[in-house]
């Protein structure tokens, strides 16, 4: 439905708009599936650790809090 609307109203280059949503959407997912734990998340998502830890930063998604969920 937002891709219709924005093609329709002219909109350009809404890649890059959808992009980062979708991750945000998958990342947060991924998160909650696997209990907060980075690895296995990573892992749902065919992601290395590092390549989750930078999307983490890049899209300002921050996991539980109080608690290290680096396994």
């Amino acid at each position: 439905m937002w891709a219709k609307q924005s093609l329709q109203t002219g909109e350009t280059d809404i890649l890059q708009i959808a992009m980062p949503e979708f991750e945000r959407v998958l990342l947060k997912a991924a998160l909650n599936h696997s209990g907060g734990k980075k690895i296995a998340a990573a892992s749902l998502l065919g992601w290395g650790r590092n390549t989750l830890t930078r999307k983490l930063q890049q899209l300002e998604i921050t996991t539980l809090e109080g608690q290290n969920n680096d396994n």
